[in-house]
């Protein structure tokens, strides 16, 4: 077995521990529509990362909270945005700037923008969510779903 090798399944079974449902996401064609329908940085999540786990971990989050994958069916229509993920995603107890200097954002900012500011800005606010620097500012004002 290569290193390449030991990698790969290194990573696949650290991302089966944060989602034991892997194999079941993997062989869902929701799933890969799903992929089909993101940006080509997501899609590069799946489709061409092999050893990063965290990164297929987020993504797959983002698939499960957008379409409900694993809970009861949402009627047609009623997926999450994106935008409507990172929000509810998003960690409470950050600071307003971290210690790479990095932006945080919040919440409220994130849904004010109009489709497209979001657009514009949707890597860096992935980026953010990814690294918990999106803070949730919005605790009493969304309704669930």
């Amino acid at each position: 077995m290569d290193s390449l090798e030991v990698l790969r399944e290194k990573a696949y079974l650290n991302l089966k521990k944060l989602h034991p449902d892997v194999d079941e996401v993997r062989k869902s064609q929701d799933f890969h529509d799903w992929v089909d329908k993101q940006p080509e940085s997501i899609q590069a999540w799946f489709y061409e990362n092999d050893t990063d786990y965290t990164l297929a971990a987020r993504g797959i989050d983002l698939f499960k909270i957008e379409t409900g994958f694993g809970k009861s069916k949402k009627p047609k229509g009623e997926e999450r945005s994106l935008a409507e993920a990172v929000i509810e995603n998003s960690r409470q107890t950050i600071p307003e700037v971290t210690a790479g200097g990095k932006r945080v954002w919040k919440a409220s900012e994130i849904k004010r923008m109009t489709p497209e500011e979001f657009e514009k800005n949707e890597k860096e606010i992935e980026q953010a969510n990814y690294e918990g620097r999106v803070v949730n500012d919005l605790r009493d004002v969304m309704t669930s779903r």
